[in-house]
């Protein structure tokens, strides 16, 4: 459980690191370009570190579900190799993901100066700041927080539903 709170806590720092120097810069220094090479990549990370979240608070429920309906094999399943496992995979799909929202967005036609009313570089902001048609994008961009918010949320919520049906179970 220490290990995937561990890379929680490093997701956390990331995901501030990410946008929170040019956030101080717009609010600071007024500083309210950025470009488009910085922009993409910022929204690329942004969306990564934010579904890694949300893979690694998944991989946590399964932890917890394991140590108290499978207490007794614990040591077995939820080995330090399995562990690595696991968190690589948040990481890892988390980093796929995103690759083909940012690619097709980066493709779209953009005035000279697009300006997005943001702090940071959104998709849906940025799609919207574009003069081609975004239906597409935007659809790609739904479908992949739809993947991101529900899947995620519907395997905690199972998880859980495991361990009270398990607590519920006790006869004390």
């Amino acid at each position: 459980m220490y290990f995937f709170l561990i890379n929680l806590s490093a997701l956390d720092v990331l995901s501030i690191t990410v946008t929170i120097p040019k956030m101080l810069s717009l609010f600071l220094l007024g500083d309210h370009f950025l470009s488009f090479p910085a922009c993409f990549l910022q929204m690329y990370l942004f969306h990564n570190f934010s579904c890694s979240e949300a893979f690694i608070l998944v991989v946590m429920a399964y932890d917890c579900y394991v140590a108290t309906c499978c207490s007794l094999h614990y040591p077995v399943l939820m080995t330090p190799q399995t562990n690595a496992v696991f968190a690589t995979s948040a990481w890892l799909t988390a980093l796929l993901l995103h690759i083909p929202a940012v690619v097709q967005t980066s493709q779209m036609a953009f005035d000279s100066i697009a300006r997005i009313y943001h702090c940071f570089c959104d998709h849906l902001a940025v799609v919207q700041a574009s003069c081609s048609d975004t239906t597409p994008h935007t659809l790609i961009g739904f479908c992949i927080a739809m993947v991101v918010s529900f899947l995620p949320l519907l395997l905690v919520l199972l998880s859980y539903s495991h361990i009270l049906a398990s607590v519920l179970h006790i006869n004390s």
